[in-house]
């Protein structure tokens, strides 16, 4: 490349040679010319000019930056103290808060969605965010949400099949004649040798099992045993209910989880209330009213809403009030007239 340049610079000087009697380009300047050129580091030219790939979006811009490391919440609040995040996200994975710099790199603190507002509360400086709030990504969720139980499924079918109870041949063969003469590959992972030994004594005591049982049958019918059966029937029976009564426990637990999980779900996804969405038959209370206690805007069988005026700054976002999270409303403050119309959505089970 240094050549070519050398080159370049001795063309240039022959064109200005030719212009006139005497050369325009003298021999300490071609000299000069040439020494700068050398001097030179193109690596530096390049480097100068790449971007940084910590904070470069890929494939079209879908793919974010790669996470740099973890803060600790403390960390966090100090760098948002110093004017150094952009914006906060939390993360499609829920309970990781993804906090963007100002350079663009991505750094992950472990905060709980249901800690978000404390997040804010803390980070506040005299009442205003220094970054910006970035809601969840429902789309990236719902992918990750998708891979997930791919993945579940996948793995679900990959010990069905190290356990015999897929319908179909999944044995690998080396040839179309192997597999009409049914003689798979010589091919037998560790997995599939741990659950033949662990199979092999459970078969070989569930026989022993099967055998005894006919053979005490067989001594009953012959008359040889005198054993009482409605006791022995009884005695199977008790011994059967704390079983079943266990098995229902652990139902009714997993049950009670699955009902939480949905209403945590319904209350994230539950719209916010506006006085545009309100229903025909609510009444808003006066604004003498809201300063003293809670008013209910809304009501979906699980997931209430409530406004209330609350005497603090203009700016203040956010607060937290007897363990809940009010959020300055900027439509129920518009239509009241004032700046401190806060709204609160929380679980309301009948």
């Amino acid at each position: 490349m240094r050549s070519i340049f050398v080159c370049c610079v001795i063309f240039i000087a022959a064109v200005e040679g030719l212009k006139g009697p005497e050369p325009q380009l003298g021999r300490r300047a071609f000299t000069a010319a040439a020494a700068a050129i050398l001097a030179t580091n193109p690596q530096e030219a390049a480097v100068s000019t790449q971007p940084d790939p910590a904070a470069a979006y890929s494939f079209y811009g879908l793919v974010p930056p790669p996470i740099q490391g973890v803060w600790e919440y403390e960390e966090l609040i100090e760098r948002a103290e110093l004017g150094e995040i952009a914006t906060v996200q939390t993360a499609v994975s829920h309970d990781v808060v993804v906090a963007t710099t100002s350079d663009g790199h991505r750094y992950a603190c472990l905060v709980a969605d249901k800690n978000m507002g404390e997040l804010l509360f803390d980070s506040m400086i005299d009442g205003k965010l220094p970054f910006e709030v970035l809601p969840l990504d429902s789309t990236r969720a719902k992918v990750r949400d998708a891979a997930i139980g791919l993945v579940n499924l996948l793995g679900v079918f990959w010990v069905a099949d190290l356990n015999g109870l897929l319908p179909w041949d999944t044995t690998p063969y080396g040839s179309i004649a192997q597999r009409e003469e049914g003689r798979p590959i010589k091919f037998d992972p560790t997995l599939r040798k741990l659950l033949d030994q662990i199979r092999k004594p459970t078969a070989r005591g569930a026989k022993q099992t099967e055998e005894a049982s006919k053979d005490e049958a067989l001594q009953r019918v012959l008359g040889l045993t005198k054993g009482d059966a409605a006791a022995e029937l009884k005695g199977r029976l008790r011994a059967a209910r704390p079983r079943q009564l266990e098995q229902q426990l652990i139902d009714a637990a997993g049950d009670l989880r699955a009902s939480v999980d949905e209403m945590q779900v319904r209350l994230r996804e539950a719209p916010w209330t506006t006085p545009n969405t309100l229903d025909h038959a609510t009444v808003l209370p006066s604004l003498e009213l809201l300063l003293t206690h809670a008013w209910r805007v809304s009501y979906d069988g699980t997931v209430e809403q409530l406004i209330r005026v609350f005497d603090t700054d203009r700016d203040t976002l956010v607060l937290v009030e007897d363990d809940e999270v009010w959020r300055l409303s900027p439509d129920f403050s518009a239509w009241y007239g004032t700046n401190n119309v806060y709204i609160c959505k929380r679980l309301a089970v009948a």
